[in-house]
């Protein structure tokens, strides 16, 4: 019985994925710590921060934040911190 070749597909390294989730634990625990709207930026500025990464890095990208085209992945991001940070920065009673 043979086994399929799992040599096929490039190993990436896991560091983008584990750079992005400490991201987001980072805002988790600032939400937590102080209050919404420093969340709400911060994670504004690592969305856009991710963008930037992503806009930049070799073929195939880093694990974690690949997910279609680097146009897509690009612009989801920027536009993801663009209303992020307009939501937050706008929004009352926070």
């Amino acid at each position: 019985m043979s086994q399929p070749d799992d040599d096929l597909a490039p190993r990436r390294p896991l560091w983008g994925l584990w750079v992005t989730l400490g991201g987001v634990v980072l805002v988790v625990v600032l939400a937590v710590l102080t209050n919404v709207r420093v969340a709400g930026v911060a994670l504004a500025v690592h969305l856009a921060a991710l963008g930037a990464w992503r806009l930049v890095a070799a073929t195939p990208g880093p694990f974690g934040i690949t997910v279609r085209s680097r146009l897509f992945d690009v612009a989801f991001l920027w536009l993801g911190a663009i209303g992020t940070a307009w939501m937050t920065l706008t929004a009352d009673n926070l």
